[in-house]
């Protein structure tokens, strides 16, 4: 994802399921775009979902429990200085198997940043049942962009 050289170009581009926001700083984050820019053909697709930071906010369950296999999974979720972070704990309350620290953008950041990186906004979902996109509502921002030429 920071870098990628591909030999052929590609119609389409796709990042979904919040696979963003991973990494240590914005610049690392952003390069995203350009790179998934730089790899499309010309009017070329780029398919990006990510968490609604907006309505993140208002509706964070900040911890819920599950019995899966048998094993009792516990998530628990903080927003800290624009990160979302979850710790996972699985059969133990003491310390976490897992952890996981998410960068949390806004719609506008999300936009902009397209916008830099030579992609313009076609068409937004606020949901996987494709919604119209809600700043205060939707649970996710879901963004059809083209490569601009």
């Amino acid at each position: 994802m920071r870098n990628f050289n591909f030999r052929k170009k590609f119609d389409i581009a796709v990042n979904v399921f919040s696979s963003f926001g991973y990494f240590d700083n914005d610049k690392e984050n952003f390069r995203v775009f350009y790179n998934s820019n730089k790899s499309l053909k010309s009017n070329g697709w780029f398919v990006f979902d990510f968490i609604n930071s907006d309505f993140l906010f208002k509706n964070l369950v900040s911890v819920s429990a599950d019995i899966i296999n048998g094993k009792k999974i516990v998530q628990k979720r903080r927003i800290e200085n624009g990160f979302v972070i979850k710790d996972i704990y699985i059969n133990s309350d003491k310390k976490p198997s897992y952890s996981e620290i998410l960068r949390l953008y806004s719609h506008d950041d999300i936009t902009d940043a397209m916008d830099i990186n030579g992609f313009k906004v076609i068409k937004m979902f606020g949901d996987y049942y494709g919604n119209k996109f809600v700043k205060s509502k939707s649970s996710r921002l879901i963004i059809f962009a083209k490569k601009n030429n």
